[in-house]
């Protein structure tokens, strides 16, 4: 079993719009393809398989665990092929194809997240400490991601 971790943000928009879509994905496929706009430095993971994500609203706390079952590099592909096995639920796929309004379009995507879980957790960030150097900056202000270990009980 893998402990790493990393912890990214979403904003409320977002998680509002990707969350409750990709839960439902997740209740008939076994795998969602979740894109990010940063760049995933894979050297720094023992792996790159079986990673928590714990998801942080920006100006909150954490409030989703998703378990990581591979990174990618982010492919358009991911949204314009049609699968045999649905990789994204229709809405994010309608949403990334409005190029004026769709929130997906708007952003320039570096990787692909292979989720196979996602769960509400509850969890405020000062629990969580950087695996290398101290406690994690604000999330407020990442720009990326920060690996993380969860703070023992």
């Amino acid at each position: 079993m893998n402990d790493e971790a990393i912890l990214f943000s979403a904003s409320q928009k977002m998680a509002d719009f990707l969350i409750p879509d990709a839960m439902e994905h997740l209740k008939d496929y076994d795998e969602l393809y979740w894109d990010v706009p940063f760049p995933i430095r894979s050297a720094n993971f023992q792996s790159p398989t079986n990673i928590t994500g714990y998801v942080h609203i920006r100006g909150r706390q954490v409030a989703y665990k998703i378990k990581i079952k591979d990174i990618k590099d982010f492919s358009d592909e991911f949204f314009e092929k049609k699968f045999r096995i649905p990789k994204k639920p229709d809405s994010w796929i309608e949403d990334y194809k409005d190029k004026e309004n769709g929130e997906f379009s708007k952003h320039k995507w570096k990787r692909t997240f292979i989720v196979t879980s996602i769960e509400r957790f509850s969890c405020d960030t000062k629990n969580f400490r950087k695996s290398k150097d101290g406690l994690p900056v604000h999330p407020r202000i990442l720009s990326s991601y920060v690996e993380v270990i969860p703070k023992k009980k």
